[in-house]
């Protein structure tokens, strides 16, 4: 089984021994196991994602305080290096048909901790079209995350963060410059 597949997540887990028990005793219907095994999924995958939510949140927040800088690429070789380690629950929480909230989630950290800042160094707080560039950066960033894990991560984490902190910057120069 590979390491983060359902499967080795239901291999891996430990059958509570009075489910085991009731089992012997009173064999299941497959329905019921299947509602089971399901039931164990739906929690494990709840407590991989509280994992690498906590895991990238640790990381933004250490990289706060120079969030209003351009020095982007520690954080952005962090979080990739994060994905690269997590790459089969990160490819299925960031795909399109990932879990929306865990990508929700992950925005409102970024916004939180490092576009607001950022919006205060600028004097932009009012001003509508910094939140349009927050979202269309932000995309930009989950859009490209989720190409490369799917792509088979055949760039290293550091030059994808690379890639992610030139585009960024560029279009961060150009936004303040009026383009």
């Amino acid at each position: 089984y590979g390491a983060d597949t359902p499967a080795a997540i239901v291999y891996k887990a430990s059958w509570p021994e009075e489910t085991v028990l009731r089992m012997k005793r009173d064999p299941m219907t497959i329905n019921q196991a299947i509602d089971y095994i399901q039931f164990m999924l739906v929690d494990r995958r709840s407590i991989l994602f509280e994992e690498i939510f906590e895991k990238f949140n640790r990381i933004v927040e250490a990289h706060e305080k120079n969030s209003g800088t351009n020095e982007l690429l520690p954080m952005l070789t962090e979080l990739l290096n994060l994905l690269s380690e997590n790459s089969q629950l990160a490819m299925v929480l960031i795909s399109k048909n990932g879990d929306a909230a865990f990508v929700d989630k992950l925005k409102r950290i970024i916004l939180e901790k490092c576009f607001i800042n950022i919006q205060k160094m600028q004097n932009t707080e009012n001003d509508q079209n910094y939140v349009y560039f927050y979202h269309y950066t932000v995309s930009g960033c989950m859009g490209i995350f989720s190409a490369w894990l799917l792509n088979g991560m055949k760039e290293s984490p550091e030059d994808m963060a690379l890639l992610c902190e030139k585009l960024i910057l560029r279009d961060f120069d150009a936004f303040l410059n009026g383009v």
